[in-house]
């Protein structure tokens, strides 16, 4: 079997952030993005205002994207002579890659939104308990696959090149971002933990030379209909449900239907009770390997594509307040610190993140469904952990297995 060869153009900047190609006598322009973690509330605008079940339908839209069989994410161009949205789930894609980029300069040309959704629990013609669920590797004893109801700890990145490289090119977004269309589930938690970009190597803020982060950070956010996350396209992140207190996502899956209602609205109550998040990932002078628009055959399945799309905004209160955690030094006495250890990817990876948490303060959150910034004083409160791995500072630290 011959080889395929792929030759790609794309230029790094000294974050590792794609960059647009210098031109000459061209005066480069400051670039603006705002890659801070944060969280905002965003309307849900439907075409006729009077469309009491526009959620519903983009819930439906999410099902569809969701699908088995249609592939993981879509493309967005940035370039709008170059391409129209055709249903409301792209006209959204196009509406977040436009507020974020605001004032920025790049590439338009090879800039856009790469969108997708996650479901949990998983339709049974979803993507999770199509291909994810049956091949997961589960480790020994009664360790559970935590992408079941959750989403297991990643990078967001350019997975095809990755894969056509060997596993250790990691070109990633600009921007990650999570909207949340219902308000359930478990919360998201992005970490300031990085890889570098050709050798797969993690960079961990206060363990590594090349980290720009003196201090391990996190920002966690709690689910809620309209809210919207942003945060640095090279952090790790998750949804882990086990922030969740015991039987919390149970009893909000859990729903009741009245007597007489048909099939229609039976599918509809089910809809609202899982978790769905839109993301979109902003990508900046460089476009992912192989991944295209929304297909047209599957166009005609969604909302907006036949009579005027919907779109999103963002209200004008702007950034709400995170609560702030601290957690201080292993040495300090904190009864409010929990342990716990996570798989990155599937459980059968090899690789674990490790993380004390303040639990009491985050689940003070739950119900508020509000955000979390955590500070750790002591950078071995959060530790990645690999078979056979050595740190950068192999010199000071025992090798763990």
């Amino acid at each position: 079997m011959e080889s395929e060869e792929i030759e790609l153009t794309f230029r790094l900047d000294a974050f590792g952030r794609t960059a647009d190609i210098p031109r000459p006598d061209e005066e480069q322009p400051v670039a603006t993005m705002d890659y801070s973690s944060k969280t905002c509330m965003v309307n849900f605008v439907a075409p006729n205002t009077n469309d009491c079940h526009f959620l519903d339908e983009l819930l439906l839209d999410c099902e569809v994207a969701d699908n088995g069989l249609m592939p993981r994410t879509f493309w967005v161009p940035s370039a709008t002579e170059d391409f129209s949205p055709r249903c409301t789930l792209e006209s959204m894609a196009r509406d977040v890659f436009t507020h974020h980029t605001s004032g920025c300069a790049y590439d338009p040309g090879t800039s856009g939104a790469e969108w997708w959704v996650q479901i949990r629990p998983s339709p049974e013609a979803g993507r999770y308990s199509m291909h994810d669920k049956p091949h997961k590797r589960i480790g020994d004893g009664e360790q559970k696959d935590m992408s079941e109801t959750g989403i297991s700890f990643h990078w967001d990145k350019d997975e095809d090149l990755r894969l056509h490289c060997g596993g250790t090119t990691y070109i990633h977004p600009h921007l990650s971002t999570v909207t949340y269309l219902t308000s359930i589930g478990a919360p998201t938690l992005a970490v300031n933990c990085r890889v570098n970009n050709f050798t797969g190597e993690w960079i961990v803020p206060g363990n590594n030379v090349s980290s720009e982060h003196v201090q391990m950070e996190g920002f966690l956010s709690w689910p809620k209909a309209g809210k919207h996350l942003s945060f640095d396209g090279r952090f790790l992140h998750a949804a882990p449900p086990d922030l969740m207190e015991d039987g919390a996502f149970e009893k909000q899956i859990n729903y009741v239907t009245k007597e007489g209602l048909d099939a229609l609205e039976v599918n509809r109550v089910r809809r609202r009770h899982r978790r769905v998040t839109f993301l979109v990932n902003i990508w900046l002078n460089y476009r992912p390997f192989d991944v295209q628009p929304f297909p047209e055959s599957m166009i005609n399945k969604m909302s907006g594509s036949v009579v005027e799309v919907g779109s999103l905004s963002f209200k004008k209160e702007g950034v709400i307040d995170a609560a702030i955690l601290e957690v201080p030094a292993e040495n300090v006495k904190d009864t409010d610190r929990k342990r716990f250890v996570w798989p990155l990817g599937d459980c059968g990876s090899g690789e674990t993140i490790r993380m004390s948490i303040p639990a009491e303060g985050v689940q003070r959150q739950y119900n508020k469904a509000g955000s979390v910034q955590i500070n750790w004083h002591d950078n071995d409160h959060v530790c990645l952990h690999k078979e056979g791995y050595q740190r950068e500072d192999e010199g000071k630290r025992q090798r763990t297995n």
